[in-house]
């Protein structure tokens, strides 16, 4: 005799009705509002936005084994207790501060010759009533403690004076750099604009008003930066040696500094090389080639050849330990 479905379910096959009944009622509650999900997402034809039901649940052999517990990672972040400050720590900050006399700073400014002119003859006045009327102990701790302030509080004068001194010569320093820049972008525009023989680097700096010192300083960073230009690929010819040699005469520039500039110049150049070589830990007889070439058109001196050559022995003695590391990842 065959078996009557249940009310209902007569389209269902009998897995579907048997893998239902072992269902929970959560998981039918979810499997329902999936299905009305989707039915909604299909009616309102939204694109790119699918829904993940719950995995339908495949009949088991066994339906009285009991159901196996997932179980859940929670973590737990843990509690930071910050240590609170010792107590010492500001009475001593206050201390310190009273000592060398930091609080005058915070007077007005017709008070504070007042207080420093209080504090650095107190002890002047206290060991003259000490010398000429004797008295207890405790004078003389307040004497102690009096010269105790006045040291404290010279001694932060005179950081404070070489502070602000300090202070004062980096922002001049800063500003002058400034100007010196400035005044070589006008160089540069001057030699763009107007012929060669027009140029006149002195009336140029008087018109600018530049100090003498200055403007050689940023002459010489003018012809720095043509030397780095033509020193980058590796040699200087000859219409490049003409510009260098015009360029120098008319910034004024004297033949010890012009070699002092294209010295360096070279220098950076061969140690750019120098570094791309070494890069990879290997120098092979390629690079070692275009090293001695690249020496030879740059005609280096002997000093920066020897400290190349000591680079390179050391790479092959010592290899860095950042390739050490990418090599053992």
């Amino acid at each position: 005799m065959r078996r009557q479905k249940p009310p209902g379910y007569e389209k269902w096959t009998w897995v579907e009705i048997e893998a239902g009944r072992r269902m929970s009622k959560q998981e039918k509650r979810l499997r329902r509002i999936a299905k009305s999900l989707n039915a909604h997402q299909r009616q309102l034809d939204v694109p790119n936005v699918p829904f993940r039901a719950p995995p339908p649940v495949v009949p088991r052999a066994d339906a009285n084994r009991p159901r196996e517990l997932i179980p859940i990672a929670i973590h737990v972040a843990p509690r930071t207790v910050t240590p609170s400050p010792p107590i010492f720590r500001p009475l001593l900050g206050k201390l310190g501060r009273f000592l060398s006399s930091q609080w005058i700073d915070e007077l007005p400014e017709w008070s504070q010759p007042i207080a420093w002119s209080l504090i650095l003859t107190s002890p002047v006045v206290i060991a003259a009533i000490r010398w000429l009327h004797p008295g207890p102990a405790a004078l003389d701790s307040v004497f102690c403690l009096m010269f105790m302030v006045v040291g404290a509080g010279a001694g932060g004068l005179v950081y404070d004076g070489l502070q602000r001194r300090r202070l004062q010569r980096e922002e001049e320093e800063s500003e002058r750099q400034q100007l010196r820049d400035w005044f070589g972008a006008t160089i540069i525009q001057e030699l763009r604009t107007c012929p060669v023989r027009d140029f006149d680097f002195q009336s140029l700096a008087t018109r600018c008003q530049m100090p003498r010192f200055d403007a050689d300083r940023a002459a010489a960073a003018v012809y720095r930066q043509f030397s780095d230009r033509f020193v980058a690929d590796g040699i200087i010819t000859s219409d490049e040696r003409r510009k260098l040699s015009t360029l120098a005469k008319v910034l004024e520039i004297g033949n010890d500094r012009v070699a002092v500039i294209e010295a360096a110049a070279k220098s950076d150049r061969f140690k750019g090389a120098l570094d791309k070589v070494l890069a990879d830990g290997v120098v092979t007889r390629e690079e070692s080639r275009e090293l001695e070439q690249l020496r030879e058109s740059l005609d280096l001196c002997e000093e920066d050849w020897r400290k190349a050559q000591a680079r390179i022995e050391a790479e092959k003695a010592h290899p860095s330990s950042s390739r050490g590391d990418e090599s053992d990842a």
